[in-house]
């Protein structure tokens, strides 16, 4: 029982860096989503596209 006291600090330092990459990775990959749709908004009319008139 003693060996596994002396692995508790590694293994929580282990969770909190996977925990913090996850949140990082989702941050970032949500961003690009966000991005996509913001510029299909402001790209203005498509030249392809036939106008009325």
């Amino acid at each position: 029982m003693k060996d596994l006291s002396v692995l508790t600090p590694p293994f929580l330092m282990a969770a909190v860096v996977i925990t913090a990459i996850v949140a990082f990775l989702r941050h970032e990959m949500g961003r690009g989503r966000a991005d996509r749709a913001d510029r299909e908004d402001i790209s203005g009319p498509d030249p392809d596209r036939k106008q009325d008139g």
